[in-house]
């Protein structure tokens, strides 16, 4: 990389949370510079890649657990309705 901010800059502008100050300078900076031009494309393809692949804050993690209780429940339900009806033949033998 050429002289200039580190790339904890880098990352901060492509966050958007550096100073007025430090987006002027890197904006400078990158239009004076291909390849820096290309490591903040770089970084932004990065930010952009581990924020699709972390779960939103609100979803949900329990609903596969929800979802195996209402198949477990299901299955108690049938076994059981298995057991009365094989009771019933029994009896009525």
């Amino acid at each position: 990389m050429s002289a200039g901010p580190d790339k904890s800059l880098l990352y901060r502008y492509a966050l958007n949370q550096c100073t007025a100050e430090e987006k002027i300078f890197v904006e400078e900076w990158v239009n004076s510079d291909e390849k820096v031009k290309l490591q903040l494309e770089l970084v932004k393809n990065i930010m952009m890649t581990k924020q699709e692949a972390e779960p939103p804050a609100n979803s949900k993690e329990e609903e596969p657990i929800s979802s195996f209780k209402s198949m477990k429940i299901l299955w108690y339900l049938l076994i059981a309705t298995l057991i009365i009806v094989f009771l019933i033949i029994k009896i009525n033998n």
